[in-house]
């Protein structure tokens, strides 16, 4: 017949708490840098040698947009045909 006392939480719980609160914290922020060194890294990698690439090959965005532009737009001519030519229009 004795009497147990029952207790919520553990004595050192609370401690443990705002250990993984502070831990949570600081790793988000860890991780939040470790992204923007490695998307930066990233992009003077990838943009940059390709940039340089193209450079070096002397291909200008301004030249490409300048030069003879070709199309590929056809004139419909929409009107009456004959009805053969639909049979096939491919």
């Amino acid at each position: 017949m004795g009497f147990k006392l029952k207790l919520s939480f553990k004595p050192g719980s609370r401690i443990f708490i705002g250990f993984k609160r502070g831990a949570m914290v600081f790793l988000s922020d860890i991780a939040s840098f470790n992204n923007f060194i490695l998307m930066s890294f990233t992009y003077f990698i990838g943009v940059g040698i390709s940039t340089v690439f193209i450079r070096v090959l002397g291909r200008h965005k301004k030249k490409l947009e300048s030069e003879n532009p070709t199309t590929y737009w056809k004139d419909l001519n929409i009107g009456e045909k004959p009805i053969d030519s639909y049979y096939r229009p491919f």
